[in-house]
């Protein structure tokens, strides 16, 4: 992979961070990710530099590919609610797949 174009690279590492965000960007994460974002950028630093016998990029260089060829920041796509907060926002319950009306407790039943 260390010898493929630079773009091709950004490219893949963007795809790979989008599906990382896609299946572990749920409520409680977001620091998680972050701390996984960091830690990729920190790797294609590494590997970047490493395709050749001097050192390719400093690392405001390296800011400055990211800044033409960006990576995806992380995000959380999937926010879970409990029971109380369901209730003021109105959510669909997902145990009881009854929806949750504001001010109204859950019925707790269950689709057939």
């Amino acid at each position: 992979m260390r010898i493929m174009p630079t773009r091709w690279i950004l490219e893949q590492v963007g795809r790979k961070l989008r599906g990382h965000y896609a299946y572990y960007g749920v409520s409680g994460q977001h620091r998680g990710l972050v701390r996984f974002y960091r830690e990729a950028t920190k790797l294609l630093y590494k590997w970047l530099n490493r395709r050749s016998q001097r050192r390719s990029y400093k690392w405001a260089e390296f800011k400055q590919l990211l800044q033409r060829f960006p990576l995806p920041l992380p995000r959380v796509r999937v926010i879970y609610l409990s029971e109380p907060e369901m209730i003021v926002w109105g959510a669909v319950c997902v145990n009881c797949a009854s929806t949750v009306l504001r001010g109204q407790e859950p019925t707790g039943e269950r689709l057939k």
